[in-house]
């Protein structure tokens, strides 16, 4: 059982190079005192723009539980550095107030080199 943070935290875990796109993995979770089966859709990888440059992402749409918080199924798309880290590098939200960008800027001490796409 996950919250919505630690689930994104598992997805890192998840080896994306045995995957199509289109596959769907199920992550149990709770949200808002509410218990859910979240279905997260692995979209492809592509290359992101950053605040921290253009890195090489694997791009996943996570079915959101019906919630007064985000608009629609899916709503959020979460970009993963596509290398041995997998840190968060963009999150985008559409929410029912407006929408949301989580933007990697920068960062520091990883255990193994990013993905910053070549020009």
């Amino acid at each position: 059982m996950q919250d919505i943070v630690s689930g994104f935290y598992y997805l890192r875990t998840l080896d994306y190079d045995k995957m199509r796109v289109g596959d769907k993995t199920t992550v149990k979770g709770f949200f808002d005192e509410e218990n859910f089966n979240m279905e997260v859709e692995y979209r492809g990888r592509e290359t992101v723009s950053t605040k921290a440059g253009d890195i090489k992402a694997i791009k996943l749409v996570p079915r959101m539980p019906k919630n007064e918080m985000f608009k629609g199924d899916n709503s959020i798309t979460v970009y993963l550095s596509d290398d041995k880290n997998k840190i968060p590098v963009l999150i985008q939200a559409e929410m029912f107030v407006g929408s949301l960008k989580i933007n990697l800027y920068d960062y520091k001490n990883l255990k193994n080199k990013l993905m910053i796409a070549q020009k």
